[in-house]
């Protein structure tokens, strides 16, 4: 069974949203892109694991889940 090669296109475009998630941090690209590589290519074959998303559970987590906006305000 052969895995699919993400294009540098997809590459690409998911590089800028991991550089997004992580905000904005310069001087970072390769690592972006090479972690935006091997999520797609785990996707590709199977074995993904959405590393850019905070655990279930966490502080991070639910902070970003959006039924708690009230909770980012008031730490604003």
């Amino acid at each position: 069974m052969s895995t699919r090669i993400p294009t540098d296109d997809e590459i690409r475009l998911r590089a800028y949203h991991l550089w997004e998630l992580n905000g904005r941090q310069d001087g970072r690209e390769l690592d972006y892109w090479l972690q935006a590589a091997l999520e797609l290519e785990d996707i590709a074959s199977g074995n993904h694991i959405d590393t850019a998303r905070p655990a279930a559970g966490t502080i991070a987590a639910n902070l970003d889940d959006p039924r708690n906006a009230a909770m980012r305000r008031k730490s604003a």
